[in-house]
């Protein structure tokens, strides 16, 4: 995977002014030469490192959650009471509040992505292995690009195979996501020697 074709020439050129309203982060601006197609294991690294601040951002909610759901039924427990007295009203609620747990949390996690690839191009653990997301249309990464890449992680994530195909068999190392949004997933050997020596600055830097 080391041996990925270089960026092609029109990656490499200045990138043209995005409309009035777009977003004016150039993520062309730093582009080499030095700039190939991502390996595949830099990828499964920096979506652990990911994973790793979600989780640990989880554990945090997870704790004032439990606080406030620890409040809520002891100010409303006479309410509650009359409406758990029948099972399946218990279960209903109980489902019911499962789903919205779980909703609120995906789109947390979706947010997550999204934000840190529209506005910088690369989330954390991308920036630690000198990772960065582009357009191949030469522009700044648009809102409906990130979410296009988002919302098929279910498919390349989720059921593996199809995204790991995709990696391994397209020039440009794109998974599924990639290929429809028009995006691809580059490496720095150098920037990652320097985030590595800078971490954790990247994670909180602008």
């Amino acid at each position: 995977m080391e041996s990925s074709p270089p960026i092609p020439t029109s990656l490499i050129e200045e990138p043209q002014v995005p409309p009035s309203g777009a977003s004016q982060t150039a993520f062309h601006e730093d582009l080499s030469d030095g700039w190939t197609a991502v390996p595949l294991h830099k990828r499964a690294l920096a979506y652990c490192v990911d994973w790793g601040i979600l989780g640990a951002l989880s554990s945090l909610c997870v704790f004032f959650g439990a606080i406030l759901v620890v409040f809520f039924l002891g100010f409303f427990s006479g309410q509650l009471k009359q409406l758990f007295a029948e099972e399946l009203t218990a279960v209903v609620l109980m489902v019911l509040l499962a789903l919205v747990i779980l909703l609120v949390y995906l789109s947390l996690v979706h947010l997550y992505f999204i934000y840190y690839h529209l506005k910088r191009g690369a989330t954390p653990g991308k920036q630690v292995f000198g990772l960065k997301v582009i357009s191949l249309d030469n522009g700044p990464l648009s809102r409906e690009q990130c979410i296009l890449r988002e919302c098929l992680v279910y498919i390349d994530v989720g059921l593996f195979l199809p995204g790991l195909i995709s990696i391994v068999t397209t020039q440009r190392n794109q998974r599924l996501g990639d290929l429809a949004a028009g995006t691809m997933v580059i490496h720095s050997r150098q920037m990652e020697e320097q985030s590595k020596r800078d971490w954790p600055v990247p994670c909180g830097s602008g």
